[in-house]
């Protein structure tokens, strides 16, 4: 329903109105100057503008919609398959983030034109969608460590697994030099923490078994965080941590992301209610662009998807957000209200993720990313699908 109603309101935006109609619309009338002034008459017009970039926005749904039928067609001893396979890309990316790193700058390990090409990437194109990629793994891990017993063949095997990855991940976006991926990888691995302390999966099922060298879970999690804490501190010294070296040092981007939020808000006023149609920001905001933040940088997103939406959906986009946010809200009420257990576990974790987007969606944008749209639906999925076993 969430993706038919951003579909129908990006064809909404793409109907050509007729002039009358458009010309009445706010913000106007430089394009009827220039009508005038050339001695023709106004065509036929959509409400977006800029066309191309909304029917790019909408052809792009196909990859939540591909996500999210994929799923629903999945038998459920697949799902765990698909976990893994999830897992797998982000170890994938992991470690060509690290042969990116090894070599010059742009080097061929770098799969895009336009990058972060001094920066661990990864599979992505940006250092912060990759950061906060990797601290969403951070977080599902730590919840998968609670799904399997420790009598399992390969339960020993699992663990090593996990606490490696957890540990490579946190050390890998510390120097991505991505502040926003550190906040999020930082509240990711608290909360991964709290999951696998409050686990029994290595707790020795008898003293004897404990006399043998079984540990709990808790000291497995309080280990991790003391591994990671002193290797974080010795990347710090070492000058090795850019993400904290910029995450404490001022560079002006901050600064200048906190003085355009009154540009934002003014471009969301200005074309209120109808919005300037979904993907035209970059050609909106060079209208409303300040002169003293002129250079030789652009801006081709708002960083903020939260404002960027509202710019661009107008109204029916506010109404759109809400009904998820929303939906948000009355599952996370049907979890907490659920038997403590495993599939509540799963949905709290599902939500936690969830959060953790929408707090990146504040300064950058990862949902605008092709493989954040499909673990997103996924997710959707999960969470639905859950949500309606425990109502039944």
């Amino acid at each position: 329903m969430f993706l038919l109603a951003v579909a129908l309101l990006m064809g909404a935006q793409l109907v050509p109105l007729p002039p009358d109609l458009w010309t009445s619309l706010p913000r106007r009338e430089l394009m009827i100057r220039i009508g005038d002034d050339m001695g023709i008459d106004q065509p036929w017009r959509p409400l977006s503008w800029s066309p191309a970039k909304t029917w790019n926005s909408l052809f792009s749904l196909a990859v939540p919609l591909a996500g999210l039928l994929l799923f629903a067609l999945q038998s459920k001893e697949h799902f765990g398959k698909l976990r893994l396979l999830i897992f797998g890309l982000a170890l994938f990316s992991a470690v060509l983030a690290m042969l990116q790193m090894a070599g010059e700058p742009g080097n061929p390990f770098y799969l895009y034109r336009i990058t972060n090409d001094v920066s661990p990437v990864g599979l992505f194109a940006n250092r912060n969608h990759h950061a906060v990629f990797l601290g969403c793994m951070v977080l599902a891990l730590g919840a998968y460590f609670t799904t399997f017993e420790r009598r399992e063949p390969y339960a020993p095997l699992k663990t090593a697994g996990i606490i490696v990855s957890i540990v490579f991940f946190v050390l890998l976006v510390l120097v991505t030099g991505s502040r926003g991926g550190l906040l999020i990888t930082s509240i990711a691995l608290i909360l991964a923490l709290v999951i696998m302390a409050g686990s029994d999966i290595l707790a020795p099922a008898s003293r004897k078994a404990s006399r043998i060298g079984f540990f709990s879970s808790r000291t497995l999690a309080l280990g991790i965080a003391a591994f990671v804490a002193a290797a974080a501190l010795t990347a710090i010294v070492s000058g090795r941590s850019l993400a904290v070296e910029r995450f404490l040092a001022d560079d002006g981007v901050e600064g200048i992301r906190l003085q355009l939020l009154p540009v934002y808000f003014q471009i969301a006023l200005d074309f209120f209610p109808w919005g300037t149609g979904f993907g035209s920001f970059e050609h909106v905001y060079r209208m409303y662009e300040p002169i003293e933040l002129l250079s030789y940088k652009y801006l081709n997103l708002a960083h903020n998807d939260w404002a960027q939406w509202i710019i661009e959906g107008g109204l029916a986009g506010l109404f759109i957000a809400a009904g998820v946010l929303g939906w948000l809200v009355v599952r996370s009420i049907q979890v907490f209200r659920s038997r403590p257990g495993n599939n509540r576990n799963r949905r709290a974790l599902l939500l936690m993720l969830f959060v953790l987007l929408l707090l990146a969606s504040l300064f950058d944008y990862p949902l605008r990313t092709p493989a954040f749209m499909a673990i997103v639906a996924i997710l959707a999925g999960l969470l639905e699908r859950d949500a309606s076993a425990a109502r039944r």
